[in-house]
């Protein structure tokens, strides 16, 4: 007997405790970097069981084995999705995956956006999802109503992307594209023009210099002809405005409502990326002040006064907005005026959500690499480079460490590394980096690198979860 069979013997029409979003009931599935899961909006930490690791073996079965795990410990009193809103208790049905179906298979991206908390990689990285899709799709395993959402880093930089797309438009699939729209896709273009596809790019910039500001590259003029090409063929295109510090300018704004009217855009909407708002006060330049928030609005009654259909993404204002006859107002507390101790005389702090986001950055950079502070705070990030291959050097303020090596690593002194290494990149440990900020910005040193800071708990539980004692 297998998986299905079991579930549809034992819980079918049955009343019990089952997620209403994930795959426990045929809703979701989802294609990650190097895994399968079935939960991405958990209020919880994720458990193991809802991961599958082995992508090259998986099949329906193991899909539904999954399933299964899933719907038996859901029944435990002490499983952590029964804390969810979402884990509800009532009467069981096994429906198709009707629901939503991410395809991030790969988080190689060809852009750099200035907001972004990590999506590189190599450009052949993931895995091909065709092999896994293909018997699901003949054995009709997916509902009519599913829809396959494709994003990650950037979907048309995935080798396997033309062909995985053009077979789910042949089976009538509705397809949706997070793309910068950099390169031009056929296969997007055709799921487009059938109807089953929707587009959403973000370009948030209307100028070439505010394009370059914002995302990293000279790309403007060619996404804006792709963007010309799809909206012939297709509504369903929706432009992105990711509002921050970087395109708040009025003008930058008016410029980009105009390219949308000259290339046919029907839909815009106005966003923010997760380090452009950031709760916590001079965590980073990334976070919204008024000037923002105005920007915001006046991007939302300018598009609306041009006849544009207008999306608020909730994420950015859910705590900080208010919201006046279903529109975006200023929020009654927001943090004004960007605290100038975190720029230097070149440049910016850069904070990360988490260490794989900090060793990817550092990795595509490639330029030598330093820890500000040689006590225990620093060793920590220290051990953390050497768990990656990372090669780095200690700078200190303490004399007494000067020309040393410390856990095999040479310390320099501070000024010695930014006069010789002002394009560096320099972590700064622990609690002390508003202090070692303080030095860098009176020392007026000219720097063009990198500075990055991250709480030291991050540090410390990347660590223990490593299995080296702190």
């Amino acid at each position: 007997m297998g998986y299905r069979e079991r579930i549809l013997e034992e819980y079918e029409g049955k009343t019990l405790w089952f997620c209403e979003i994930s795959g426990t009931n045929g809703q979701r599935i989802n294609l990650d970097p190097y895994a399968i899961t079935f939960c991405h909006e958990h209020e919880i930490a994720r458990p193991s069981e809802l991961t599958i690791s082995d992508v090259k073996s998986f099949s329906i079965d193991k899909y539904y084995q999954a399933v299964y795990q899933l719907l038996r410990e859901m029944q435990k009193d002490n499983y952590p999705c029964r804390k969810c809103s979402n884990c509800k208790k009532k009467k069981f049905t096994l429906y198709p995956i009707s629901g939503l179906v991410t395809m991030s298979t790969s988080m190689y991206c060809d852009n750099s956006c200035i907001y972004c908390v990590g999506h590189f990689g190599a450009k052949d990285a993931g895995y091909d999802p065709f092999p896994l899709l293909k018997p699901f799709v003949e054995q009709g395993m997916f509902g009519k109503k599913a829809l396959f959402d494709w994003g990650g880093g950037e979907p048309t930089q995935n080798p396997f992307y033309e062909r995985t797309v053009e077979y789910l438009a042949g089976h009538g699939f509705r397809q949706r594209f997070n793309t910068n729209a950099i390169e031009f896709s056929q296969s997007t273009y055709h799921a487009l023009e059938s109807g089953l596809g929707i587009a959403r790019i973000s370009v948030d910039s209307g100028t070439r210099e505010g394009y370059l500001r914002v995302k990293g590259t000279d790309n403007f003029e060619k996404v804006w002809n792709n963007i010309k090409k799809y909206c012939e063929v297709s509504d369903n295109v929706f432009i992105k405005y990711n509002v921050c510090n970087y395109n708040s300018d009025l003008d930058e704004i008016d410029s980009f409502l105009i390219n949308c009217s000259k290339v046919g855009v029907k839909h815009i909407i106005i966003s923010a990326e997760a380090r452009s708002y950031q709760p916590v006060k001079n965590a980073g330049p990334f976070y919204y002040r008024e000037k923002e928030f105005q920007a915001a609005k006046y991007l939302q009654q300018g598009a609306q006064k041009s006849g544009f259909d207008v999306a608020i993404s909730e994420y950015p204002y859910e705590s900080r907005a208010v919201y006046k006859d279903g529109k975006l107002d200023l929020p009654e507390k927001y943090f004004d005026n960007i605290d100038r101790s975190i720029i230097t005389n070149n440049i910016y702090l850069t904070t990360f959500a988490n260490i794989d986001n900090l060793v990817d950055h550092i990795r595509l950079q490639r330029r030598e690499v330093y820890v500000f502070g040689a006590g225990q705070d620093g060793r920590k990030i220290g051990n953390v480079l050497k768990m990656f291959h990372i090669p780095y050097e200690f700078i200190d303020n303490d004399e007494n460490l000067h020309n040393t090596y410390i856990d095999e690593h040479l310390c320099t002194r501070a000024r010695t590394c930014f006069v010789r290494q002002p394009e560096a990149q320099i972590i700064m440990a622990g609690k002390y980096w508003k202090e070692m900020l303080k030095q860098i910005n009176e020392a007026k040193y000219e720097l063009n690198g990198y500075l990055y800071w991250m709480q030291q708990i991050y540090y410390d539980d990347y660590l223990i979860q490593s299995g080296i004692s702190i």
